[in-house]
């Protein structure tokens, strides 16, 4: 799987569970960041853990737009290859 299959896998599966598009990609690209530089176990299974946590504690995915927090900016740590 390429690195922008698994973004877009990321994003489908975000989505779905409620997520808004920005805090879909920003989440995926996270992820996607973290398999490339190594760390596997922050890749795509992590997507699994965030969405299971936030059920459990009765987040609802997208009140974080409307948050404080909202301004959030992803830059990468590393050139994509």
């Amino acid at each position: 799987m390429s690195a922008d299959e698994g973004r877009a896998l990321a994003e489908r599966v975000l989505r779905t569970a409620g997520y808004s598009e920005r805090e879909a990609w920003i989440i995926g690209d996270h992820v996607i960041e973290a398999a490339l530089c190594g760390y596997e176990y922050s890749g795509l299974p992590k997507i699994l853990n965030v969405i299971e946590k936030a059920k459990a504690s009765g987040f609802v995915a997208s009140e974080l737009a409307k948050s404080d927090n909202a301004n959030v900016s992803v830059a990468p740590s590393s050139p994509v290859l």
